[in-house]
């Protein structure tokens, strides 16, 4: 008497494609006892079988159809082994049909034959092919090193698909790098209802709407937010299959306004406490070097500690004391009447040792904090929203090969983008603009 384990055992080797003359050299169970086990109490033919219908129905249309190629060719062009091809014969053709569907339909006539090219012909192209090969290798060579995902197993299947009536699958599966189980478990999986269709078109709007900067922390909140429940690991899984990959950070040339000790510097009052129980208490800033396709840009902001939020900034193509100082005076006249005046903290640099910006902050009360000398840690605040702009926007849109006009243009529309849409995990899941307008506070005009 065999155990219910040692049934089921044999049931998914013979559904798996083994032959019941492999299962009785291996487990020692009659052929005779396989064909009866397996046969019987059946609910469909199909119900057992890790190929899909639309497959059986291609290796049997190769194999025995009118126009076919027979079953070795067929076995293959397909990857399959010939027996399984065989079997499927035998069972569709002696206990039903595939899929409520004829046995064996007629299929298609063979395309005619192609007109022989001459030897000039081959040899030319041979080179045009060659010359596509040497072109997507390099391209392949960027991606790697770039750090994009090259294929995964459903791309790499999709291509074999793509190439299945020009060649060969087994020649596809080694060219490719899928093996066959691998290949048709995919095709098996696509022919699934994808009950995430829908969330997919909502992932990959939170991500396109974003510029490809949103990492699956962030569409994970967008899709909540949205009113779906689902998990993070999920969404990170199908940004993955969608191919919703954030850019590669890249580091860049730092730059330094630091022109010497010209005056005495204000101390490190900030002391890298860069946490504000309300607007316009604590502001930080700094200046920014860009390259552009015919010169320099240079970008400076005041950050409020609060929130993140761009107060005000200035942009232009030489880093001059105007600049620094055109941005002081914007972000105060962004403050209510009244309203106490903020600390606002810097480097070492020149622009906030000479004596206009020195007279701007004592005329308006500013408290002024600095950096030590070198020392980028205590402006981290400052330092920190210009990496996250130039890894999110300057360096993956490449956009030093803008012109200069192009580039502040762009510019400006990130800063907008960013205090009004981009979402901050340390603010709930909202931008700065969508956090002040919950706490009934009233957002500054950013110019």
């Amino acid at each position: 008497m065999y155990s219910k384990e040692i049934r089921e055992r044999v049931k998914f080797l013979y559904s798996q494609g083994m032959s019941a003359a492999r299962i009785e050299a291996e487990l020692g169970i009659s052929q005779n006892t396989v064909y009866r086990w397996c046969t019987s109490e059946r609910p469909h033919p199909m119900s057992n079988s890790r190929y899909p219908v639309r497959v059986i129905r291609e290796a049997l249309h190769l194999a025995y159809g009118p126009d076919g190629i027979g079953l070795k060719s067929a076995a293959e062009r397909l990857g399959l082994n010939h027996n399984t091809i065989a079997m499927w014969k035998w069972k569709y053709t002696t206990e039903a049909t595939v899929d409520d569907e004829p046995r064996l339909p007629d299929i298609t006539p063979a395309p005619p034959s192609p007109v022989p090219m001459t030897e000039e012909e081959k040899d030319r192209r041979i080179h045009e092919l060659e010359l596509r090969n040497a072109v997507l290798e390099e391209e392949l060579k960027l991606l790697k090193a770039e750090g994009v995902s090259v294929r995964s197993s459903s791309d790499k299947a999709r291509i074999v698909d793509a190439l299945a009536d020009r060649y060969h699958k087994t020649e596809l599966f080694a060219v490719v790098g899928i093996t066959s189980a691998t290949y048709y478990r995919q095709v098996a999986i696509r022919d699934r209802i994808d009950k995430y269709a829908q969330v997919r078109e909502e992932l990959k709007e939170a991500f396109h709407s974003s510029n490809g900067t949103y990492g699956y922390r962030r569409v994970h909140a967008m899709l909540v937010r949205g009113g779906r429940r689902i998990s993070e690991k999920v969404v990170m899984r199908l940004m993955r299959e969608e191919g919703c990959i954030v850019a590669k950070r890249l580091q860049g040339r730092s730059w330094s306004s630091y022109a010497g000790e010209s005056s005495p510097a204000p101390p490190n009052i900030m002391a890298r406490d860069f946490h504000a129980q309300a607007p316009n208490m604590r502001w930080v800033t700094d200046i920014t070097e860009m390259r552009a396709a015919d010169g320099k840009v240079y970008l400076s902001p005041v950050v409020d500690c609060f929130d993140g939020m761009v107060v005000a900034y200035t942009i232009g193509r030489s880093p001059t004391a105007e600049l620094a100082n055109g941005m002081l005076r914007r972000a105060l006249s962004t403050l209510r009447q009244g309203a106490l005046p903020p600390m606002i903290h810097s480097d070492r640099g020149g622009h906030y040792r000479w004596p206009e910006w020195v007279r701007i902050c004592e005329g308006a009360g500013v408290v002024r904090s600095m950096s030590k000398k070198g020392c980028s840690p205590d402006n981290a605040a400052c330092e920190g929203f210009f990496g996250t702009f130039k890894s999110e926007a300057y360096y993956p849109r490449g956009w030093s090969k803008m012109t200069a006009d192009e580039l502040m243009a762009a510019t400006g529309d990130y800063i907008d983008w960013y205090n009004g849409s981009r979402i901050k995990e340390s603010l709930g899941w909202k931008s700065p603009a969508e956090y002040r307008e919950e706490q009934g506070m009233m957002p500054n005009s950013v110019s």
